[in-house]
């Protein structure tokens, strides 16, 4: 029998949502293997496409940025009674690395240079969550792949990502570039710096298996990774960024302007190119959220990254050039 009286059930309904009412609901549960069958039941719902669509499907920003921590500690505490579950780790991993970047790195990024402090305490509460979600990623590798983190940070990731297949492409991108991002947080943390090789080989692999997993979000990582280098650094860095930015808008069928406000972000402010800068955000803000549904939340926060940086283009142009000035 229940500890929990109906009438009781009754009432937590109205003030819980139901996966966190299914979780107290479980854990009173006398019978293990009926435990273990609805954990494993509720994990599957939230780790569907249901429980991912419900944020990414939302244009309210500060909603979800609210509502987010309370997922994903949810998300933790039904690991801790269902430590392997593949679909929920990944989902959790993404949630981390996804919550660091648009709630935690991207205000920081828009902080004044007079909030410094401010800046490095969001940037270190950035790499930790971001290392968070690659632990939970690596972490169902090695559910699915039994001893492959070990070989990936002994450096043989030769030998841990041969047996790779397309089913595993979600964690290995989220893997790479949640481990990517952590690194670009702070280069100055050496210890980390030196493992860029390693969470690169896993978004390499992602795309030798899927080159366009996700509708180009693998072309996306490739447009920051190529556009960012230095000149000389690699060979041939910019006309890669622009295959990646071609393909990305190509596979999004023009609905995604994270493409076009990343390479703004990077090769137009390296190459000191405010006209295509410009031309890039004011595409990217022509795009209608409503023309991608299921991925609003991401079609919001990069147009109000494309109004951020046209608001503060004298921050990264020696010369920003007004329509009316143009020959």
């Amino acid at each position: 029998m229940l500890n929990i009286q109906f009438n009781s059930l009754i009432k937590l309904r109205r003030l819980m949502p139901l996966p966190a009412l299914i979780l107290l609901v479980t854990l009173s549960l006398p019978s293990c293997s009926l435990k273990k069958l609805v954990l494993d039941k509720t994990a599957d719902m939230l780790s569907g496409d249901m429980g991912t669509e419900v944020f990414s499907g939302d244009d309210d920003l500060e909603l979800v940025g609210g509502a987010l921590p309370f997922a994903l500690k949810l998300y933790e505490t039904i690991l801790s009674q269902n430590p392997e579950h593949t679909g929920l780790l990944l989902t959790t991993g993404m949630g981390f690395i996804s919550y660091a970047n648009v709630f935690i790195q991207t205000p920081s990024f828009m902080l004044p240079d007079d909030r410094q402090e401010e800046r490095e305490a969001l940037n270190a509460r950035a790499k930790s969550m971001y290392l968070r979600g690659r632990n939970y990623l690596l972490k169902a590798l090695n559910v699915l792949h039994p001893g492959i983190s070990d070989l990936i940070y002994a450096g043989r990731t030769e030998d841990a990502l041969k047996d790779m297949r397309a089913s595993d492409v979600p964690f290995l991108y989220w893997a790479g570039t949640g481990w990517f991002a952590a690194i670009g947080v702070n280069v100055m943390d050496i210890n980390l710096t030196i493992e860029a090789k390693l969470a690169l080989s896993l978004v390499e692999k992602a795309f030798e298996l899927e080159p366009d997993f996700g509708d180009g979000l693998i072309h996306e990582f490739y447009i920051n990774y190529y556009a960012s280098v230095p000149p000389g650094m690699i060979e041939g860095s910019e006309e890669k960024a622009l295959y990646h930015f071609s393909k990305s808008v190509e596979l999004s069928a023009g609905l995604n302007p994270m493409p076009y406000v990343s390479l703004a972000g990077t090769m137009a402010v390296k190459n000191q190119d405010y006209r295509q800068f410009r031309d890039l955000l004011t595409k990217a803000l022509s795009i209608d959220p409503e023309s991608n549904p299921k991925n609003k939340l991401a079609c919001t926060l990069a147009q109000r990254k494309a109004k951020w940086y046209l608001a503060h283009a004298e921050d990264f142009f020696i010369e920003v050039i007004s329509e009316g000035e143009e020959s």
